[in-house]
C-alpha cells in the first residue's frame, strides 16, 4: 500500500473537531480487521491452504483489537500522537522567535537620531541674465549658531499661479528650475538657492513659467507663457524623505518692461 495515503490518513487524524478526529484511527483500523477477515473467510472458502486464510484472520482480530483498544485510550494516544507534537512545538518556536524578535533592539546605527534641516524661504530676488530677467524664490538651510543642521537633499517646487483679481487658477508648475543649475538640484544649502518662479525673455518680450520635464532622462524644461499682471502664488518645497517646509505665499507682479516685484503674505522670514 502507498505510505503517502497511509501516512495522509494518519495525519487527518490530528484534524477536524476535537471529539471528531479522536474517532478516526479506531475507525480505520476496524475498516481494515473488518476487510482482513472477510479476506480469511473468502479463503478458506476457496479451499486455500490453512496458512493463507488463519494469517488473513490473525490479521483482522489484531486490527480490530487495535481499534477497539485506540477507541478505549484515544485521549491519551491522541496527546502522544507525532504529528500533533510536532505542530505544537513549531507553533511554540514561532511564538518564542516572534516576541524575540519584537524585543530585539535595533541597531545603534538606527537609533542614531540626525540633526534636523533648518531651511527656509529667505525672501525674493530680481535677477538680471541677459537675455533673461528672473524672478526667484531664495531658499537656504538656514545655519544655527553653535547647533547642527541636517541635509535637505533633491528639492522639488511646487508653485501655484492666481489671477490675484479673480482668483481664477492659471498654472501649477511642479518641479521649478532652480537658477544656475544645469541638472536638477541635489541639495539646498547654507549658499542657498534660487528657484524660477517667472522668466522673462527680452528678445520675445515675454514672461514664462519654467518646469523640469520629470519624464525625460534628459533635462528638459517645458514652460507656459502668462501676461504681465498681478499673481498670487503659493508655493510648496519638498524633498526626500518626506521633508518640507511651510508653504509660502505672495503677490508677484510682473511688468510688461520685464520687471517683477514681490510682496510676501506668509512662510517668508
Amino acid at each position: 500500500m502507498n505510505t503517502s495515503i497511509l501516512r495522509g490518513i494518519a495525519v487527518s487524524a490530528n484534524e477536524g473537531t476535537p471529539d471528531a478526529k479522536r474517532w478516526v484511527m479506531p475507525i480505520i483500523l476496524e475498516s481494515f480487521g473488518l476487510a482482513a477477515a472477510f479476506k480469511a473467510f473468502d479463503s478458506f472458502d476457496a479451499g486455500k491452504p490453512w496458512k493463507t486464510y488463519c494469517g488473513y484472520a490473525a490479521l483482522g482480530i489484531l486490527l480490530m483489537i487495535g481499534g477497539v483498544l485506540w477507541a478505549v485510550f484515544r485521549k491519551r494516544l491522541l496527546a502522544w500522537w507525532p504529528w500533533r507534537q510536532l505542530r505544537i512545538a513549531r507553533a511554540e518556536l514561532a511564538a518564542v522567535q516572534e516576541k524575540e524578535l519584537v524585543a530585539l533592539p535595533l541597531p545603534s546605527q538606527a537609533r542614531l537620531v540626525k540633526p534636523q534641516h533648518n531651511v527656509q524661504c529667505a525672501g525674493f530676488k530680481f535677477l538680471v541674465d541677459p537675455p533673461l530677467d528672473v524672478a526667484g524664490l531664495y531658499f537656504q538651510n538656514v545655519p544655527i549658531p553653535g547647533k547642527l543642521i541636517g541635509k535637505f537633499e533633491y528639492p522639488r517646487l511646487r508653485v501655484v499661479y492666481y489671477d490675484n483679481s479673480t482668483g481664477q487658477e492659471i498654472a501649477d508648475m511642479c518641479p521649478l528650475q532652480w537658477h544656475g543649475s544645469e541638472y536638477r538640484l541635489s541639495e539646498i544649502t547654507a549658499a542657498g538657492s534660487y528657484a524660477e518662479i517667472a522668466v522673462f525673455l527680452m528678445g520675445a518680450n515675454v514672461w514664462r513659467i519654467f518646469e523640469e520635464d520629470e519624464s525625460s532622462d534628459a533635462f528638459k524644461l517645458n514652460h507656459k507663457e502668462i501676461p504681465a499682471g498681478e499673481y498670487r502664488i503659493i508655493a510648496k518645497l519638498s524633498g526626500s524623505y518626506s521633508l518640507h517646509i511651510p508653504p509660502v505665499e505672495g503677490i508677484l507682479t510682473l511688468g510688461k518692461d520685464g520687471i517683477a516685484l514681490f510682496k510676501p503674505i506668509k512662510g517668508v522670514l
